[in-house]
């Protein structure tokens, strides 16, 4: 699991400006709190983890993830798509070099 997270969690600071560390630390800026959301939101929709399981990897409380989860799914398909795509094309590159 931590070694999705980590790649989640890398595209989405590519994307976002927003380092690692940030995106795992306490703070609660804005930006950062919203690329936080954002990895959460993508563990649970895209690739099918629990909240519990998203809130130990990134130690945070499960109700938290849900609430992340949440204020994502609200947001237009438009912004949610921007990630979607980051993060497969992630996915379509590391499967390609695995059939080489």
């Amino acid at each position: 699991m931590e070694e999705i997270r980590d790649i989640v969690i890398e595209k989405i600071s590519e994307a976002t400006g927003i380092s690692p560390s940030e995106i795992l630390g306490k703070r609660r800026f804005r930006d950062t709190a919203l690329a936080r959301h954002i990895s959460m939101w993508a563990l649970a929709k895209l690739y099918n983890y629990s909240t519990p399981q998203i809130g130990q990897c990134m130690d945070r409380d499960h109700t938290t993830v849900v609430y992340a989860v949440n204020k994502i799914e609200k947001m237009p398909e438009l912004f949610k798509a921007k990630y979607k795509r980051v993060l497969r094309e992630d996915i379509y590159h590391e499967e390609d070099q695995s059939i080489a």
